[in-house]
């Protein structure tokens, strides 16, 4: 696979776009719909893992990240469960909601800039929030 981080954004999003689509297929509640695409998930990275094992701090902070990933994912679930409720709507406000916290969450944690570009595009994400609500 390649390095180019384009590609690679570009390919995350037609994957993860996909996935909620192929398990909503499935007819599947929400708790084995996340508990059979974890398992799917964790084929899929044992097989292209090649880095170092974490020390004992970053696999403190990566369980953090794993229980609030599955907090996360249990929800989404449930939006995926619902036949009632349309996944152009809702799942689509799924990753325009994570733009906003990431980008936000980068400039706070990680000290990257608040250039006028990413605060335009964090505004434009959240409009796009309220018009998909």
């Amino acid at each position: 696979m390649t390095n180019n981080p384009l590609v690679l954004a570009a390919f995350s999003s037609v994957v993860f776009g996909a996935w909620p689509l192929i398990a909503r297929l499935s007819g599947t509640g929400s708790a084995w719909t996340a508990i059979v695409v974890a398992i799917g998930t964790l084929g899929v990275v044992l097989l292209g893992a090649n880095s170092d094992t974490p020390d004992l701090k970053g696999w403190g902070v990566l369980l953090l990240a794993g229980v609030v990933n599955g907090l996360g994912f249990l929800a989404y679930s449930k939006i995926l469960e619902r036949k009632e409720i349309e996944l152009s709507q809702y799942l689509a406000m799924v990753p325009v909601g994570m733009v906003v916290i990431t980008v936000v969450g980068a400039m706070l944690f990680f000290g990257e800039p608040a250039t006028a570009k990413k605060v335009a595009g964090v505004l434009l994400a959240v409009i796009a929030l309220v018009l998909m609500a």
